[in-house]
């Protein structure tokens, strides 16, 4: 799937100050500066690792963009898009308790072998349900 990133909105110096008196009530803020070429996942990636951030939550618009954010393996990551919760699964190996009827969904399409799930990865009763493949993946979880 590929797109084109959203207009990013361009803050000027003079700017900041007015935002920050804005936003005084959210504090403590920080404002990270960047050219247009590069990539605002790995932008703000790049700051919370070197803040040394352990988890972060994202809010994405294009499932692409978990190609991006998988590379964020030293923190734990939470993306969330298109109301689902999706979690990198670098082990290759995933198990939740789940009630009957909840559906999953895998990115990319890898071959996984499933425990309690149909071919649509729909839970076929509640308890444990596992996922495993030989590749990493991400597993999207519907939100309620």
């Amino acid at each position: 799937m590929t797109g084109v990133e959203p207009p990013r909105r361009q803050v000027r110096q003079g700017q900041q100050e007015e935002l920050a008196v804005r936003l005084s009530d959210q504090v403590p803020i920080r404002f990270i500066t960047f050219t247009e070429e590069m990539n605002t996942l790995s932008v703000g990636y790049d700051f919370l690792r070197t803040s040394n951030y352990k988890a972060v939550n994202i809010l994405v618009e294009r499932l692409a963009d978990l190609e991006i954010i998988q590379r964020f393996t030293s923190m734990d990551v939470e993306v969330f898009l298109d109301q689902k919760r999706w979690v990198y699964i670098e082990s290759g190996r995933f198990e939740k308790w789940l009630p009957k009827g909840n559906r999953l969904s895998i990115y990319p399409n890898v071959q996984v072998t499933t425990i309690n799930l149909d071919e649509q990865f729909v839970s076929v009763r509640e308890g444990k349900v596992k996922l495993e493949s030989r590749s990493p993946f991400w597993v999207g979880e519907e939100l309620a």
